[in-house]
């Protein structure tokens, strides 16, 4: 008895925790998110793109307004690289909905290749696809012309501005420092090395910081420093 109660136990543990997440749809053996029903390409799901998709070479931005003659208690951008959507989606993002508009960014694609996007969408409590459409990401850029604008931690307590004169500048407000007191640096980049010639305000002298560029697209640039043996994850500041 004592057994039994303690596997009914775990069972229903495992129940909640089944139950509290969210899960995107398994589209494969037919299963979707409307309980079972197999996605088609019905529904009532109309849309006006606000423009063409903004594509880089890591991600696609899609916004748009949309109606329909039910109601839409769900939507989500899947991607992939085959067009047989919904079995072939690889990745997925949920759409922001904020009637009559939503919008919706997917990151970490491929450069230089061919996918497919289609809206994956509950309408009534069943699970529906608009057809799929084609785009390809672009051409990645050199790290010397990807690194170039200003970046930030997360909490902005660091700065860093690359410039296209091999000439740069970086600071800390979580220490009080300004921009206008800023140490300024000269760059290079060769490779995934990353090299910064520090001219330090405070009186530091000339110092050489050598680099290893870890992540470095549009939007993160994450580094370490070899002689501080530090790591610094940067994201990009958008003018």
């Amino acid at each position: 008895m004592k057994k039994l109660a303690k596997i009914l136990a775990l069972l229903f543990a495992i129940v909640i925790i089944a139950t509290g997440c969210k899960k995107l749809p398994e589209f494969t053996q037919g299963s979707s998110s409307s309980g079972g029903n197999t996605p088609t390409t019905g529904g009532t799901l109309y849309y006006h793109m606000n423009g063409d998709p903004e594509i880089t070479s890591s991600s696609i931005s899609i916004s748009a307004k949309y109606g329909s003659d039910g109601e839409i208690t769900g939507m989500w951008l899947l991607v992939s690289e085959k067009a047989d959507m919904p079995a072939g989606y690889t990745q997925y993002a949920e759409i922001q909905m904020n009637y009559p508009e939503f919008s919706v960014t997917l990151s970490g694609l491929n450069p230089d290749t061919h996918y497919f996007w289609c809206i994956n969408y509950l309408e009534n409590d069943n699970s529906y696809v608009t057809d799929p459409v084609e785009f390809t990401t672009a051409e990645s850029l050199p790290y010397s012309e990807l690194v170039l604008g200003r970046w930030k931690t997360s909490d902005g307590g660091h700065y860093e501005v690359y410039n296209s004169d091999g000439t740069g500048k970086m600071w800390n407000p979580a220490e009080g420092v300004s921009e206008d007191e800023a140490d300024t640096f000269d760059w290079s980049i060769d490779g995934n090395k990353l090299t910064q010639i520090i001219h330090f305000i405070s009186g530091g002298g000339v110092v050489p910081q050598y680099c290893n560029i870890i992540t470095l697209n549009e939007t993160s640039f994450v580094y370490n420093n070899e002689g501080w043996r530090a790591e610094y994850t940067l994201t990009r500041v958008l003018e």
